[in-house]
């Protein structure tokens, strides 16, 4: 059964299938293109950027707040391209001429009464699958859309690494007289000054040197730098004895021994000497180390590190010498009272803080051994656990080799005598290399490119809709004063009079075949071209 249905009142159709695309459908379109470019612009840009700071010169809002933006306009514009397209459909499909089912399918999305009614409405018609289809994926852009932007950007704990300019007060050389004056009957023929002793006593307790300039370094900052020092030429020998036997009863076992004297050529020379005895096997069999090195004072380069308001110096990779730097002061034929040198210093500190003996007691008469210590060191550097030993006996007294801690014990302490000395003059300008922990975006691009082809699928399922606009020729809806005109006639006749007012599943069940057809628009189209 077929009946036709009269047109609403337009202007001749010649002028009406000359129409363009509406305003309204055309904005959403290119507003939803923006959004997705902006989306991927947002994700590519924020990449490897500082939280806060993503967007140059820029106070940046937070890329998750700009993509929650961007998707809500987006999804709304796939809404407005979506209800479009349903009326572009509609009205095409009853131009074109179709029935009453097909045109209640289009309207409501399909059948979803059932999946049995469902599969019906989508295989009843191509125009119906393709609204199925775009409702579908508009709906899923909404829903998914914006937690997967959301995911593709987060933020993860970085190192970041950059360059800048330093002001450090470490002199290059540390006047005669800051250590104190030459005393020929003290210990180290030094009457020590109450800067070398605060110096000493902020060694020992590891207190931390404070950065002056804490402004220049927000994080943790590392160059290098010249500065007062000592360079420091060690050399090793050794030898092998019986510790059971009668003559070393009284044997040193371990020593730290500080001697200061005038080389050959006249040089002031720090003389350190380590003594440990190692490798004790069951006969009593003994290594006998010994590790002599000459310090001298001297100009190095320092690696500093600064962190905000504290300074040290990385004395993982030892200080280089760039030259020597020849004391009087150091001088063992100082006269007495004059001004004493670094080493002199150094020579006082090795006397009250790190010299220490151990020496072994052979009792011949019951064959016991033991040691006698002097001075914390020999105790902190005895291996007192068995499993260091090849072969443990009475006679086993193993030490290990303190030289490296005692060097940059020296280095350390000479540091601090140079920044205390400097009294916040000779500064230095040096390059700092800055590392700080920073917050930096990182992109995840598998959930960007899914979430940029949920809503490209989206935009394109309902631009799809809107092919064969041209047909209809003016802006339609499915507004019920725009629709209720053309469905006049056929509402009119047998048998949708007869059924009465009723809901529209009933009215499609009963007349749902009733073929429809706006013949007189498309007459007067034909006659147009």
């Amino acid at each position: 059964m077929s009946s036709p249905l009269s047109t609403p009142p337009e202007g001749k159709a010649s002028k009406s299938r000359s129409a363009g695309v509406p305003v309204l459908i055309y904005t959403a379109f290119i507003i939803s293109c923006i959004c997705i470019g902006g989306s991927i612009a947002i994700i590519c840009t924020s990449d490897g950027k500082m939280v806060g700071n993503w967007i140059d010169n820029t106070p940046s809002v937070q890329p998750s707040v700009l993509l929650a933006i961007f998707t809500g306009i987006s999804n709304t514009c796939f809404g407005v391209l979506l209800s479009g397209g349903i009326a572009i459909t509609w009205w095409r499909a009853l131009i074109k001429g179709t029935t009453l089912k097909e045109l209640h399918h289009i309207w409501n999305k399909g059948e979803w009464g059932s999946v049995r009614g469902w599969r019906k409405a989508v295989s009843s018609s191509p125009a119906v699958l393709k609204i199925v289809i775009a409702f579908v994926l508009v709906s899923f852009a909404s829903l998914a859309s914006n937690p997967l932007l959301q995911r593709s950007c987060h933020s993860v704990l970085n190192e970041a690494v950059s360059q800048t300019l330093m002001y450090l007060a470490i002199p290059k050389t540390i006047p005669d007289g800051w250590t104190g004056q030459v005393d020929h009957a003290a210990p180290a023929s030094l009457w020590a000054s109450s800067a070398m002793g605060l110096a000493l006593q902020d060694w020992y307790s590891n207190k931390t040197i404070q950065n002056p300039y804490p402004k220049f370094c927000q994080g943790t900052c590392k160059g290098t730098v010249a500065g007062a020092g000592i360079s420091v030429l060690c050399s090793h020998t050794q030898k092998y004895l019986d510790l059971s036997s009668p003559e070393n009863a009284n044997l040193t076992l371990f020593s730290i021994n500080f001697t200061r004297f005038d080389d050959s050529t006249g040089t002031p020379t720090l003389l350190m000497m380590v003594i440990f005895t190692s490798n004790v096997d069951g006969s009593c069999n003994a290594t006998i180390n010994i590790e002599t090195c000459n310090i001298h004072s001297a100009i190095v380069s320092y690696d500093v590190v600064v962190q905000n308001d504290t300074m040290t110096v990385d004395l993982d990779s030892m200080p280089m010498a760039l030259s020597l730097n020849k004391s009087r002061g150091d001088s063992v034929s100082a006269r007495q009272d004059s001004a004493a040198g670094v080493l002199a210093g150094l020579e006082w500190m090795g006397y009250y803080y790190l010299q220490s003996n151990a020496t072994l007691d052979h009792n011949n008469t019951d064959g016991s051994y033991s040691d006698n210590t002097i001075g914390i060191l020999a105790n902190q550097y005895d291996e007192f656990d068995q499993a260091d030993y090849s072969s443990y006996a009475d006679c086993a007294f193993q030490f290990r080799n303190a030289t490296d801690d005692l060097i940059k014990y020296l280095h350390e302490v000479v540091f601090r005598f140079a920044l205390y000395a400097s009294n916040g003059t000779y500064d230095q300008l040096i390059n700092m290399t800055i590392s700080e922990q920073v917050l930096e975006y990182k992109s995840n691009w598998s959930f960007l490119v899914a979430g940029v082809v949920v809503m490209f699928a989206a935009l394109l399922s309902t631009i799809l809709l809107l092919r064969g606009y041209s047909d209809i020729g003016r802006p339609v809806s499915l507004n019920p004063l725009e629709t209720a005109p053309a469905l006049t006639e056929i509402m009119c006749k047998t048998p949708i009079r007869e059924i009465g007012l009723v809901e529209a599943e009933k009215l499609v069940k009963e007349a749902g075949d009733t073929k429809v057809q706006l013949k007189r628009y498309s007459q007067e189209s034909r006659s147009a071209e």
